[in-house]
């Protein structure tokens, strides 16, 4: 029944977003939102590996390869439960970890003063205006969501 109610929302929503003339929002496979990682614009990097990726995200490297500081920021929707926000969504899909191994992870790091997770933001809008101000930032977003201020890059995985 949920399932039923679900596709209904779902072809409702479509059809007012046609009916406003708007662009459906993009798709990955299985009808999840698809989700991609930006950097500054200014940022060389055009693609970065999973493992690269999954480091900054850790904190374990801090700087790019042409010196900038890496600045890192996630978008913690407060308006979803945290286990649909693009959090979760970025979590499992990039790090290939649940939001509380995250969580985890970065309470160790904070209390023994090794360091500080990525900045918390509520909305793409915070993401893409962090990201296009930090020469170094880098952050996640749906596809639907980026705009010519950020810079879309590549993530390869190692099996690509």
């Amino acid at each position: 029944m949920r399932r039923r109610t679900a596709l209904h929302l779902l072809g409702a929503a479509l059809l007012l977003t046609g009916l406003l003339g708007m662009a459906a929002p993009v798709r990955a496979e299985g009808g999840e939102r698809k989700m991609v990682v930006v950097v500054n614009r200014d940022n060389p990097v055009a693609n970065i590996t999973l493992d690269d990726l999954r480091d900054l995200y850790f904190g374990k490297r801090r700087f790019w390869a042409h010196g900038e500081r890496i600045q890192v920021a996630d978008l913690v929707e407060s308006k979803l439960p945290e286990e649909k926000s693009a959090f979760a969504h970025f979590a499992a899909r990039f790090l290939g970890k649940e939001i509380d191994a995250v969580k985890s992870y970065w309470i160790k790091i904070i209390f023994s003063g090794a360091g500080q997770p990525p900045k918390q933001l509520r909305s793409a809008a915070e993401v893409i205006d962090f990201v296009a101000a930090s020469e170094g930032g880098v952050g996640y977003l749906y596809a639907d969501d980026v705009t010519p201020a950020v810079k879309v890059v590549a993530v390869s995985r190692p099996e690509e």
